[in-house]
Order: structure tokens, then C-alpha cells, then sequence
């Protein structure tokens, strides 16, 4: 199925999903017959998933996009300029930060200004997706609250079932955009969502307006791939939220704030002794300290100050790249 040009002005909602067809097959139906545009962003690497989920698609009329989908819509754009930003869908990789990238030039692309960002595991109303719409005329950015399976990382859920909560901020799972407001691009590295929104309302709180189920899973299953992967984003949410107000590019270009951010999350890490774990888990949470332990003798300040050095050369070349695609879609809306 090829995208078909949707209305100038129409909401849209994105939908993010990669190797889960059992899950969408429970979330989609709710999102069946609302009036609001629904493209599923399929980043799928088995190709009978990606059969299953295209199936799904046709069956609640949504529009399916793949891998040809999006080599046929980057033709629209200078190519050079989405290489720092967006990777090919349907890799065997983790990409759900380029994947957000491309979701925001997708609804541009498309003619959108405002649109919703969703996993593929939430449970919403369509009363909801009205209510988060309408509010984007009045914020940039509009969350909700994530029940029955909050959105934590495996160390924030040992914090959470000990009765304690580690630095949060509004999740990625359902966020509200409106797209004339955005300026800076997802980093692809886990907490990309708290990471990206952050920068972009230079850490002050997002308005929610109302909540949402997201589907349960294991949390620490596979915890020891899961923390290996987590760890760095979670150093660097944390060495944002603690920073100070504004947000300076060079304290995030700097050693010296990184080694703090580094030793703060170690405190956090150490904690895990004092937490009222349950005894089930006692065993299970000293492995996982120990392995973040493990970690952190390799980790040092100079990955993070990279990340960020990098981040902000591209961001000029990203911000040339949004105002490109609004230029276009302001002529459309004119013709």
C-alpha cells in the first residue's frame, strides 16, 4: 500500500512497532475507527512479521510502512541530509531513536502539524487521542500517564517495587507533538524519548491529560542484555535531570559534568542495598548491581562528551532540514 497525500492540517498518529505482531494484535483494534490519520511505522527484521503486521494493517485500514515505504518517501529529500538522523527500517538493530527522527519527517512530509507519537503496546480511547490533540494547540508537547506497566528501565522498576521512584519525566509511549514547535532530534540510544523532550522544553514539566495502559511484560527478563543496553542512556538522563536550568551545551560538552553524572548514578546503583526488595528478587537485584558495577569500570566521560559534541554539530543540519520540509509544506497549503 503507497502513502496517499492526506489532508493539509489533518492530525496524524504514529505508530511504532518491530517484531511484535502478537502485541498489536491486541493494541490495534482500539485505535480502529478513530477519525484521526493511523500510519504504522513497521521496523519489523523478520520478514513473516512483517507479512503478519502489514495484514493487521489492511484489516483496520491503516497505512502500513516498511522498508519501501520509506525508500520511496526519502526520495522526497535531500538524502545526504537524513544520513545523521534516520537508518533503513527493518534491521536487525535497536533504531527506535532514528525511528522518531523519521516519524517527525514523515508527518511533515505528509502535510501534518500536529501529530501522536505511540509504542505498539498501548491501550488508548479515542476520546483520549481527541483531548490530546486539541491541548497541542495550546502546548508544544502533551503527555499522559502510563498505568499498568509504567514505563522504567530495569533498575527504575527494582526502585519502583521497593516503593521508590528514580528522576522521570514524560514518556515517549504516548506523546503529543505539535510538529511547528520541534527543533532538536531523538539521539538513537535508550531514554531517548525522556532525553529528547527534555532538551526540547529545556527540562520543564509537560502537561498530561489523561492516562493510558500499556501492556505488561517481564521486566527483568533478559536482565543482563537489557542493562548493558539501558546503561548509557540512563547516565546521561540522569546527568540532565540534575542539571542546572537552563540547559548549557557546554556543561554537556564537559568532562567535569559528565564525571558527576556518572558518580550520581552510581549512588543510585549502591542504593539498591537499602531498597525493601522483595525476597524474590533479592538475588536477582545483587546480580544486577553487580553487573552495572562491572560496567562502570569501563565507563568514562569521554563517550558521553562525544555523544553530545556530535549532537550538537548535526543539530544546525537538522533544523535546516525541518525548515526545508515546513517551507514545502507552506507552499502546498497555498497551491
Amino acid at each position: 500500500m503507497s502513502f496517499k497525500k492526506i489532508r493539509v492540517n489533518s492530525y496524524l498518529i504514529m505508530v511504532f512497532s518491530k517484531d511484535r505482531p502478537d502485541r498489536l494484535e491486541r493494541t490495534l483494534p482500539y485505535l480502529k475507527g478513530t477519525r484521526h490519520k493511523v500510519v504504522l511505522i513497521d521496523d519489523s527484521s523478520k520478514p513473516d512479521n512483517q507479512v503478519a503486521v502489514r495484514r493487521l494493517c489492511r484489516l483496520c485500514n491503516f497505512e502500513y510502512h516498511g522498508r519501501a515505504e520509506q525508500e520511496k518517501l526519502v526520495q522526497k529529500v535531500n538524502v545526504t541530509l537524513l544520513d545523521n538522523f534516520i537508518s533503513p527500517l527493518g534491521q536487525n538493530i535497536w533504531s527506535l531513536g532514528y525511528n522518531r527522527n523519521y516519524a517527525i519527517i514523515c508527518g511533515l512530509l505528509l502535510g501534518s502539524s500536529k501529530m501522536i507519537l505511540m509504542d505498539d503496546d498501548v491501550i488508548v480511547d479515542h476520546e483520549l487521542l481527541d483531548t490530546v490533540f486539541r491541548s497541542l494547540s495550546c502546548y508544544p508537547f502533551v503527555g499522559v500517564e502510563i498505568t499498568l506497566m509504567p514505563d522504567h528501565s530495569v533498575v527504575g522498576h527494582l526502585y519502583r517495587i521497593a516503593g521508590k521512584l528514580l528522576p522521570q519525566y514524560v514518556s515517549g509511549t504516548l506523546l503529543g507533538i505539535n510538529l511547528n514547535r520541534v527543533t532538536h532530534y531523538f539521539l538513537n540510544i535508550y531514554n531517548e524519548d525522556w532525553i529528547w523532550l527534555f532538551l526540547e522544553n529545556n527540562g520543564e514539566m509537560v502537561p498530561k491529560v489523561g492516562s493510558v495502559k500499556q501492556l505488561k511484560y517481564k521486566p527483568f527478563e533478559e536482565w543482563e542484555s537489557k542493562i548493558v543496553f539501558q546503561e548509557f542512556g540512563e547516565i546521561v538522563w540522569d546527568g540532565l535531570y540534575y542539571s542546572t536550568s537552563p540547559i548549557k551545551r557546554e556543561d554537556l560538552e564537559s568532562f567535569a559534568f559528565w564525571t558527576k553524572a556518572l558518580r550520581m548514578r552510581k549512588q543510585e546503583i549502591r542504593l539498591l542495598d537499602k531498597l525493601a526488595i522483595p525476597t524474590n528478587l533479592k538475588s536477582t537485584a545483587t546480580s544486577i548491581q553487580r553487573r552495572i558495577f562491572d560496567l562502570h569500570r569501563e565507563l568514562l566521560p569521554k563517550p558521553f562528551v562525544e555523544t553530545f559534541k556530535k549532537y550538537f554539530e548535526f543539530l544546525d543540519d537538522w533544523q535546516f532540514l525541518l525548515s526545508v520540509l515546513r517551507r514545502t509544506n507552506n507552499r502546498n497549503q497555498t497551491n
